[in-house]
Parts: C-alpha cells; structure tokens; sequence
C-alpha cells in the first residue's frame, strides 16, 4: 500500500523531531506543508516524514512565536525559549500583549508598577477627527502618529472597580501636543470664540465632550475598550475652591496634577483638582513640543489645562490655566485669538 507524500523528501522514510520549549508548559502546533496539523506521538515528539513544516508555540503569559516554518530533513531537536511578556518594554508590547497585562494586573496577578516606569513611551496612531463646528480651532485634528508617556500608576479612581482594582493601573498622556488639521497645532478652549463666565467649568466646556466621543474614537479600535473610566475633580467656578466631579475617558490635566500644591496667584485651589504625578515631578517634563512624525521635533507650544483661572478681563472674561513653553504656569481666554495646544491624557 502507498504511503503519503509529504514535504519536499517524498517516500516513507520518517524522522523524530522534538520541541524542547521555555517555559516547559508552552503549547506546540506543527502543521505540514497543506496547512494539516501534525499529530505527536509523545509530549511534543513528533514522527514525521522528512519535509516542510510550519510550527506555533504559545504560553499564557508569554509571546508566542507563531508560522515559523522549518525544513526537517533528520532526527533533531528544536529549542525555543519564549519571551515573557512582562519583561518586554512597554514600546514593544503588541496590544493583546498590553490587554493580557492589564488583565493579569486588573485579576490581582501582578502590580504592573513592577514591569512598566514612570516616563516608559509608546507610539500610538490616532485618526483624523471631526472639529466640534465648521470654525478655525475647533478641535479638527489631523492623522498622526502620537508618543504617549506614562504619567504615574495606580492613581486615578475607577468609576467601576475592576477587578481587585479601584484605581487605574496607569494613566497616559500625549507626551508632545496634538497637531491640528491646518492651524499649527492649536485649538479653543471652548471649541470656538467664548467669553468665559464664573461659573464655567471643566464639566461645561464642550472640549470635554469633544475629547471624550471624537478623540477617543480616533484611537485604534483594539485600545478603546481598554481604556478606562476615571473620577476626575474640577474647581466648579474660577473665584472659589467649591468642587464639581466628573466621569471622564479622556481629559485634560490639572494645575496641580502638574504642579502640585498651588503657589500661583490666579489658581485658586489647592489640591482640590487632584494630586501631582509622579512624571511632572521632573520640571523639564512640563514642556512640550509641536508633534512631527510622533515625536517632539517641533518648537515648544503652550497647552491648556483644565483649570480655572481667576484672571478676568472685562471684555474677554475669565481665563484658563495653561502650561507655557518653558514649563511654567500661565492662563488665558477662551475668546478670539486665544487658542493653544492640547495634550490629552487617559487611563488604561
């Protein structure tokens, strides 16, 4: 009776191929050259006709190594040491490596403090959004490629606890500002011309809605269900040190999560709109760059804050807490021609 033809040998003559693998529990699937998983006569131990093959190894917890293809024409033994996921850079996780992270952090399993630090980047793409209105500086951002830097861990609280978890394993924020689509990378405050009142806050700026539908929807689709939902404080008025809660996806930072506790004249909170983190610890951190290609390649650009600021004029109204370009405090209106960068920031 004829046998099989298998690979590129042909005839019966068979080989003992065995898979010696790291860590020893990781699983193997070896195929023939058609696509047809090849059975093994023992735990990982294969006898098979010589030929081409094709071989998976995965393990929780580790990179899999998948479609390898080999020419097995003798007895051999192949070694494969997997990688194991928490030792691989943050740049360099794919995003069901980051997803299997956060959810072995989320279960209790790991604290991902110990694997990732403060100032660890990593290159996401952001899609073209749509501007809150038709005007100049709405929030229309263009296509970009975006570094992201890690600002601290477990410091924002979850509005939904996860797991054991009630605070976020890490929070994210553009390391350079959001180019915009056509005007040099700023936009209004308020989305378009405003003149701020009093009682004008972080909850009542359509920026926020914008940030939380047309910017987390430019992400890419795998990131979005990882992100998670975090309380954030906000000063409700830009006279007084009364607070308003909100529930937010994305958003921008506070004077103090930058600053920490307030020495400037026109903030009149304290630590009522959060505490510092620990990247802005470092005052070089504070300045930021126009994006090119993902990187800060650009001049230095003054990016808003979600603060109030007690700073009024008659005619423009209240202003806005903003990060200058030498890392230092300053405000603005929201109104006519004042309009600066952003840099959003979110919790995964």
């Amino acid at each position: 009776m004829k046998g099989k033809i298998y690979g590129i040998g042909g005839g019966a003559e068979k080989i003992t191929v065995t898979f010696n693998t790291t860590p020893s529990e990781a699983i193997v699937t070896l195929r023939d050259r058609d696509g047809k998983e090849v059975q093994a006569i023992n735990n990982k131990v294969y006898k098979i006709p010589k030929g081409l093959y094709y071989y998976d190894i995965k393990a929780s917890g580790y990179r899999s190594v998948e479609n390898i293809e080999v020419k097995l024409l003798e007895d051999e033994t192949i070694d494969i040491e997997l990688q194991d996921i928490k030792l691989i850079p943050f740049s360099d996780l794919t995003n069901e490596e980051l997803e299997k992270m956060l959810n072995a952090h989320y279960n209790g399993e790991i604290d991902i403090s110990d694997y990732w630090h403060v100032g660890d980047t990593r290159l996401i793409h952001i899609n073209a959004t749509v501007g809150l209105s038709d005007e100049e500086y709405s929030g229309k951002i263009s296509e970009q490629d975006m570094t992201f830097v890690i600002l601290d861990f477990n410091h924002d609280d979850l509005v939904t606890q996860s797991g054991e978890r009630t605070k976020a394993a890490v929070t994210l924020q553009c390391k350079t500002v959001l180019a915009d689509d056509g005007y040099p990378d700023e936009v209004y405050y308020w989305g378009s011309s405003h003149v701020t009142t009093n009682t004008d806050n972080w909850n009542t700026t359509p920026m926020r809605t914008w940030i939380n539908n047309n910017f987390i929807q430019a992400l890419p689709t795998i990131l979005q269900p990882l992100i998670k939902q975090v309380k954030k404080k906000n000063l409700s008025t830009h006279t007084g040190t009364s607070t308003i809660n909100t529930q937010d996806k994305a958003f921008w930072l506070s004077y103090p999560e930058i600053f920490g506790t307030s020495t400037y004249t026109y903030y009149k909170g304290t630590n009522q709109e959060g505490t510092q983190y620990k990247y802005f610890k470092t005052e070089e951190n504070r300045i930021k760059a126009a994006n090119i290609n993902g990187k800060g390649e650009g001049t230095n650009r003054e990016w808003w804050l979600r603060s109030p600021s007690s700073h009024y004029s008659s005619s423009l109204g209240y202003s806005w807490c903003t990060v200058n370009t030498n890392g230092t405090v300053n405000n603005d209106t929201t109104y006519s021609s004042d309009c600066h960068t952003i840099a959003p920031a979110f919790c995964l």
